[in-house]
């Protein structure tokens, strides 16, 4: 028995996520569309990125409208603390494909028209790898393998295959025995900033980029001077300390042990201005709706206050508080 794959467009827009309660693998380079973005790049964008599983154990879940009731209380926070017209810069940290920043930007130009959001992500892009056997394999920048693809099967390298699923549990196997080398042959490609659509060669393999922010994000980046979408690793400081900067959905104990999200919550605390604000906070996704945990604190000194809580808060809001 083996799990199904989807592996073309016309799949992915016509075929359920779940068959028999069990998830379908989804290629991740459907998120590349071949010309210019259309409503059905948008929803098959959309549908891909909530599939994609990192080495690390995260998921890139996002949807529309996500923190809409976040977005809503900060910005009647902003309101108070900061002046009106007020030059600011605002930055979203672990910012997925920036869909969500997109929608935030909207609220905050509101009152801030000249506010600049910039959107980060550790990931704004993956690499495809394919050779003239048919095989393809989905890798981090740094070239660890994360998803193989070879028609009907479209399996993850993260994690385990259920023993249910005999010819996927060998197809992983199979592709495994490859995954070093291609990791040597990765990294030897230079890549010329974000989208580069040149294709690489190396050995048997060829290489292109697999863009993983969203299409309007791109276009908003494109049209607008006061909206950003750049690298960065949300366990770093900032050079230059900002006004506001949200981290939802990273800081997760569970994730990275306390240490770890403990050091990223520093990081985050290091990068906020002196009265500046910092909202930190998870999704949790109850029935019938999900519901936004999130803690917003006010910079003093080199300590934070905290200035209001949505729902139960951030799970790590004591330590913040400590820190």
């Amino acid at each position: 028995m083996y799990r199904p794959g989807i592996w073309r467009r016309n799949q992915l827009l016509n075929t359920r996520e779940q068959i028999c309660g069990f998830r379908i693998g989804i290629a991740y380079n459907l998120l590349n569309s071949s010309g210019p973005s259309c409503s059905e790049d948008v929803k098959a964008f959309e549908r891909t990125t909530r599939a994609i599983k990192l080495s690390s154990g995260v998921h890139r879940t996002t949807y529309r409208a996500r923190f809409s009731d976040l977005d809503v209380v900060t910005h009647r926070i902003m309101q108070t603390v900061f002046a009106p017209n007020q030059k600011l810069r605002v930055h979203d940290w672990a910012a997925s494909a920036g869909l969500l920043s997109v929608e935030w930007a909207s609220h905050i130009w509101a009152d801030f028209p000249s506010a600049v959001l910039i959107a980060s992500d550790y990931f704004l892009f993956l690499l495809e790898a394919q050779n003239s056997a048919g095989e393809t394999f989905i890798l981090e920048p740094d070239g660890t393998a994360i998803q193989y693809i070879n028609p009907p099967f479209v399996v993850s390298l993260v994690g385990k295959e259920r023993s249910l699923f005999l010819l996927n549990r060998l197809a992983i196997a199979w592709a495994r025995r490859s995954v070093e080398d291609l990791k040597e042959a990765a990294v030897q490609v230079e890549w010329d900033g974000i989208p580069d659509p040149r294709t690489h060669l190396r050995g048997k393999w060829r290489f292109r980029q697999i863009n993983l922010i969203h299409p309007e994000a791109r276009r908003l980046a494109q049209e607008n001077q006061y909206f950003q979408m750049i690298r960065h690793d949300a366990f770093c400081k900032l050079a230059q300390p900002c006004e506001v900067l949200r981290v939802m959905n990273l800081y997760n104990p569970r994730i990275w042990g306390n240490e770890k999200a403990t050091s990223g919550v520093k990081a985050a605390v290091d990068s906020v201005v002196d009265g500046g604000l910092l909202i930190l906070g998870r999704t949790v996704e109850d029935k019938p709706a999900p519901k936004n945990n999130a803690s917003i604190f006010r910079k003093r000194g080199d300590r934070v206050n905290l200035i209001e809580r949505l729902n139960a808060g951030f799970e790590m809001e004591r330590a913040t508080l400590e820190l």
